[in-house]
């Protein structure tokens, strides 16, 4: 995960939710920055009693400064350029990126250890409506797949030895006046026609505006989607959310995660 001090609570109720869905071991780097490392550890702690192994990789706040912001989704921080940063910060050989408006209903060993066949990174393909065709970023032609970056599989040994940072800074430099979704423009560019396309159950894309209730509470009636990836500007958490039965459904894990750290003998606010 990577993150900003707006997304520290939803990055906690996603990582648990992978978590209590995980038959087999797991750990969890939370990279992120300034405030967001102190709110931050407020968590590893008490989320550590309940087995949860949590490494905090503080950035300085200073990296991507310099960078483009978003132009088509404003709620996007600039902090989501850190997952450029990560075949560097984390030396495993491989890594699951999940964004902090996640959440996750299964074990993630399958994602894993799916087949890359050579390439470095997987996504699902992001999916644009009629209505929102005009903001389909132009930094690929029509006819290659746009993933979205909310849920990849990165070989971070293959980065690592393609320098992946430094042709990323490339990329973001000369293709700047095409960059529309930040990160993601530029992910989408290094892979251009060297991609996996996952398949939609690991990252399925629902907007409060685009679902009923209704809708939402068939889709939790599907076991085979995998992750729940909420990408509307207005999240589930928010307060005055478009969508009661998503509000409800995040909010009754958060509350899960709460009252499991609170038998601990711990708390969280």
């Amino acid at each position: 995960y990577c993150f900003d001090r707006n997304y520290v609570d939803p990055t906690a109720v996603s990582s648990y939710s992978a978590f209590k869905s995980a038959t087999s071991q797991v750990k969890f780097y939370w990279i992120c920055n300034g405030y967001a490392v102190l709110h931050a550890e407020f968590y590893r702690k008490p989320l550590a009693r309940l087995g949860m192994d949590i490494e905090i990789v503080e950035v300085e706040e200073s990296w991507f400064s310099d960078w483009k912001e978003d132009l088509i989704v404003p709620h996007i921080p600039k902090t989501a350029y850190l997952r450029l940063l990560i075949p560097d910060l984390i030396k495993e050989t491989r890594a699951i990126y999940l964004d902090s408006d996640v959440i996750v209903r299964s074990d993630l060993r399958e994602l894993h250890g799916i087949d890359l066949c050579g390439t470095s990174m997987a996504g699902t393909f992001n999916f644009f409506e009629l209505s929102e065709s005009h903001i389909r970023p132009p930094i690929l032609d029509y006819d290659i797949p746009y993933i979205n970056s909310g849920v990849l599989v990165m070989d971070l040994k293959k980065l690592r030895e393609d320098n992946f940072l430094h042709r990323a800074r490339g990329i973001h430099n000369t293709y700047y006046d095409k960059i529309m979704a930040s990160d993601q423009c530029v992910i989408n560019k290094y892979l251009e026609n060297d991609k996996i396309l996952l398949d939609r159950k690991w990252n399925y894309m629902v907007k409060s505006g685009k679902v009923n209730e209704e809708e939402f509470e068939n889709l939790l009636r599907d076991n085979t989607i995998r992750i729940l990836h909420f990408t509307d500007c207005s999240k589930p958490w928010d307060v005055m959310g478009r969508n009661r039965a998503m509000s409800s459904f995040w909010w009754s894990i958060a509350q899960r995660m709460r009252d499991e750290i609170r038998e601990t003998g711990s708390e969280v606010y």
